[in-house]
């Protein structure tokens, strides 16, 4: 009798595993794809994305992002971009499609990690080699993200930071690019950190992040920051103000 019972649920099993692989499968062939665009599109310029990436960002101390760094981030920038695609064609989530001008066009589902932001700001401005991307991946064009408030923003990138966990054994990513936030304000400071014009060296960045939290904790104790909005507006004004008396910038 038992033998009898399991044999559906053996079937079930097994029907469910098969479907997995397959689904692996299909992943696995994506992200290849992904991974082995050209984004210089079969030219060979004098300066490649890799080498431009490398160039236009400098750190505080004037050091140059090495060539291989720019290679990795390019690469971890392409793993952002198959995380996207698992939100927007695999599970067809239809609130992130418009159609601008006859063309398909997607908000990304979650912002990307600010290392990886760096690059997405320099291949976008590539609009050949960008627009080439997207439509191999996603059959339309992926725009940056929009958030309603601060929350929504930092719920997006921590349900991203859980897909990425996921798919961590397709992916293998180099975590030091993906920075994982204990608390919403602290994804804040750091964004409005990298959002300054140059990068900075990892023992400024834990100086600028210490002064701009212990300003914001000021503030948070005087009662005079209560809305997120608000929050976050103070942590890039403190960020400026301290790369301006600190960094002379």
């Amino acid at each position: 009798m038992g033998g009898c019972c399991d044999k559906p649920r053996a079937g079930k099993i097994r029907r469910q595993m098969e479907s997995l692989m397959v689904e692996f499968r299909e992943q696995r062939k994506l992200l290849a794809k992904i991974l082995q665009f050209d984004l210089n599109l079969g030219k060979n310029p004098e300066l490649t994305i890799v080498m431009k990436l490398a160039r236009e960002n400098t750190n505080d101390l004037g050091d140059q992002l090495n060539v291989a760094t720019a290679q990795m981030l390019i690469l971890e920038f392409k793993k952002y971009l198959f995380l996207c695609a698992l939100r927007l064609v695999y599970d067809k989530d239809k609130k992130f499609e418009t159609i601008v001008n006859g063309r398909i066009t997607y908000r990304a589902p979650f912002p990307a990690p600010p290392m990886i932001e760096k690059v997405w700001d320099l291949i976008i401005l590539y609009s050949d080699s960008y627009v080439s991307l997207c439509n191999e991946i996603f059959n339309g064009f992926l725009d940056k993200p929009k958030f309603s408030s601060p929350e929504e923003e930092f719920d997006a990138y921590d349900y991203m930071y859980r897909l990425l966990n996921r798919k961590r054994r397709l992916l293998h990513p180099f975590w030091n690019f993906w920075p994982k936030y204990a608390k919403r304000e602290y994804y804040h400071q750091e964004k409005a950190l990298m959002g300054q014009e140059r990068l900075v060296s990892q023992n400024q960045k834990r100086e600028a992040l210490t002064f701009v939290r212990n300003e914001v904790a000021v503030l948070l104790e005087r009662g005079q920051l209560n809305d997120p909005k608000q929050i976050v507006a103070h942590s890039e004004n403190i960020a400026d103000k301290y790369y301006k008396t600190f960094l002379s910038l």
